[in-house]
């Protein structure tokens, strides 16, 4: 048995495609060889073109994620290490494709620029992800050498993004109801552009967003009496902003233009607006809905942000600090009163 076991040899990229543009890029972009980068990623990929087009210049291959609408994936090739003219080139493809999905597949990766995909990937908008991949090829013996895709930087929801998916499947119907709810709401967030950043689309009665602030914004749905809701959440040092905005709230009623209640609840205070009592169980009246949603929304930004960014500025907070960073997850629950 030890005799047959045959040893690992890495193999030289060039010898299996002498050039990335005319050999790598083609080769990866047909269905059976996209394929083993997609079961890398954790994505199911359709090409849509390669050398496509992007002003002067030519993005290597352009897929679409067929498990969310309007999710274009860029893959960026490069043979070699990592450069900078390739970073450039990565980010300005995003910027003219406005792709949700940037993977940059690289022989080496040098550690600075590693280490700039994972600062992307702390700071960029929920749903744009930026993967590192080193691609190898390897053989035993006098076998066909095979590629490996080497996940160097990903995403820091990806893992829970993948165990999310593994779950699904045993998700019960109303809380599949709630995924797609808030997967179309997002979406019309992306359609629409709008403003406010959404986190991912999740099997439960809310969504956070945050403003440019540290204060984060709901959008829930209330189990009890099946309520949409609008919610600003003032937790821990925030809740002194909350005081002061409560004093205002006649001013801040009058110029919203419809109904709020500022409530306070353990160690957490709230200023919510509800409106809608239309079930969500009914999918024909979720566009209605939405749009209440994104109007509820901008009348906050309209008449809260001017004086959160006040508030902020009186107390030496950063605009982009508290709680209003932290993902969903990391929030150990939201109450039926947010």
């Amino acid at each position: 048995m030890a005799n047959s076991i045959g040893r690992l040899e890495k193999v030289n990229l060039r010898d299996a495609w002498p050039d990335e543009a005319r050999d790598f890029t083609p080769w990866l972009s047909q269905p059976e060889n996209i394929v083993l980068l997609a079961e890398t990623l954790q994505l199911e990929l359709e090409v849509k073109g390669i050398e496509v087009n992007v002003g002067p210049f030519r993005a290597d291959i352009l897929c679409q994620d067929v498990t969310e609408e309007n999710s274009l994936v860029l893959i960026e090739n490069q043979y070699g290490k990592t450069d900078h003219d390739h970073f450039g080139k990565l980010l300005t493809y995003a910027a003219g494709l406005d792709v949700r999905t940037l993977v940059w597949i690289a022989e080496q990766f040098q550690d600075e620029h590693r280490a700039a995909l994972d600062w992307l990937n702390r700071q960029s908008v929920d749903g744009i992800d930026f993967f590192g991949i080193q691609l190898e090829l390897w053989r035993i013996g006098n076998s066909a050498p095979a590629p490996r895709f080497n996940i160097v930087s990903r995403p820091n929801h990806w893992t829970e993004r993948i165990r999310e998916s593994t779950r699904i499947a045993d998700l019960g119907p109303g809380n599949l109801l709630y995924l797609d709810y808030w997967k179309q709401f997002r979406a019309k967030l992306e359609a629409d552009k709008f403003y406010i950043r959404p986190t991912k689309a999740l099997p439960q009665t809310a969504m956070m967003m945050r403003f440019s602030t540290g204060i984060p914004i709901y959008a829930a749905i209330a189990a009890r009496t099946g309520l949409n809701r609008i919610s600003l959440w003032f937790l821990d040092q925030y809740r002194t902003w909350f005081d002061r905005l409560r004093n205002d709230g006649d001013e801040i009623i009058k110029e919203f233009g419809l109904p709020l209640e500022f409530f306070q609840a353990g160690k957490s205070d709230y200023i919510r607006c509800d409106v809608r009592d239309q079930p969500i169980s009914d999918r024909t009246d979720w566009p209605r809905q939405h749009a209440w949603m994104c109007d509820i929304m901008e009348r906050m930004g309209r008449v809260f942000l001017p004086r959160l960014k006040l508030l902020a500025q009186e107390g030496g907070v950063s605009d982009t600090g508290g709680i209003g960073s932290q993902s969903f997850e990391e929030v150990e629950s939201i109450p039926e009163t947010v």
